[in-house]
């Protein structure tokens, strides 16, 4: 009996497959040999891994919410103005072995 009924679903699959075939729009063919790498790679972030205070990410995590952005995205504008204006920590920093920096 399966075998009958898969012979009627083959058939009724024959006969519709012509008609979406017709449907389907010829897909043109684009001729890549002169194409040239992209120049924005150099653009692409770059992904890291760093450690943040919870309240840290909680303060970015509100800004950006009143903002309507990403955090992360909050995150790398407010870095990369730090970076860009040359601001430094007015903090000193304390390395493990005791001596000041």
């Amino acid at each position: 009996q399966s075998v009958v009924a898969a012979g009627a679903v083959a058939s009724q699959l024959d006969a519709v497959l012509p008609m979406a075939e017709s449907k389907v729009a010829a897909v043109p063919e684009y001729d890549f040999s002169a194409s040239r790498p992209s120049p924005y790679p150099r653009l692409l972030k770059r992904p890291v891994t760093i450690r943040l205070d919870d309240v840290t990410v909680q303060y970015f995590k509100k800004l950006a919410t009143e903002l309507d952005m990403p955090y992360q995205a909050l995150i790398n504008l407010f870095l990369r103005d730090c970076a860009a204006s040359g601001r430094r920590p007015s903090m000193k920093w304390r390395p493990s072995g005791g001596r000041a920096a």
